[in-house]
């Protein structure tokens, strides 16, 4: 999980400030990506996070904290009237979510004091050490990527599946009438032929009704 932002375990040395605009942010030009379809008021939070965790942990884990929350109820899309602490929010996709995943939230929750955060008001500031900001952190990149990341990238793979469908029905569909419409095109000679075969019945059925005339004659010569 060190791609998912654990390395910051392994960092002693002070990070270096960064320029700060007037508000108070971080230069958008350096603040961290986040999946395209995140919310931008969490991209924006998280980037402050990221940027205080080791100038203000308590600022960086409510941070941190009101993603966490605003990650769940927008990919989830939870209901107003179910939305509460975010404990409660935890617990109530707990079922819906991947193992792993579930695992790797537990494993956070279990993390010093970080359930006790979960438990309170988003908006307020407890207490909390620099790994404990560090982890909430990592939890909230482990979400981009385990829910925004990969279902973009489901999404990516189903429409390349559906767009091949759809070139490869369109190219039998061609081919099948270009087989057929040659096919179609050629009853002419048949035709011929039916109306000479017609004919010829049309010809015998006369000659059944009315003899030859040299037998005519023939008969009436004899008498008969």
């Amino acid at each position: 999980m060190s791609g998912l932002g654990l390395n910051f375990f392994r960092r002693s040395e002070p990070v270096e400030p960064a320029p700060i605009e007037t508000n108070g942010n971080q230069p958008a030009a350096q603040r961290p990506t986040a999946p395209s379809d995140v919310p931008e008021k969490v991209q924006d939070a998280y980037g402050q996070a990221l940027f205080l965790v080791e100038r203000s942990p308590r600022a960086s884990g409510a941070l941190s904290r009101y993603c966490l929350q605003q990650i769940i109820r927008d990919f989830w899309d939870i209901d107003p009237k179910k939305q509460g602490l975010l404990a409660e929010e935890l617990d109530l996709i707990s079922d819906m979510i991947a193992e792993e995943t579930r695992s790797s939230i537990q494993c956070v929750r279990d993390f010093g004091s970080i359930d006790y955060h979960f438990s309170q008001d988003r908006d307020m500031m407890v207490d909390t050490t620099i790994e404990e900001a560090r982890m909430l952190l990592a939890l909230v990149q482990l979400l981009f990527q385990e829910w925004y990341a990969e279902r973009y990238k489901r999404k990516t793979r189903c429409e390349t599946i559906t767009r091949m469908a759809e070139i490869a029905n369109n190219t039998y569909e061609e081919a099948i009438r270009e087989d057929v419409l040659p096919e179609a095109e050629e009853p002419d000679g048949d035709d011929s032929a039916d109306n000479k075969s017609d004919k010829n019945s049309d010809d015998g059925a006369d000659n059944d009704d009315e003899p030859d005339a040299p037998k005519l004659e023939a008969v009436r010569a004899t008498g008969s």
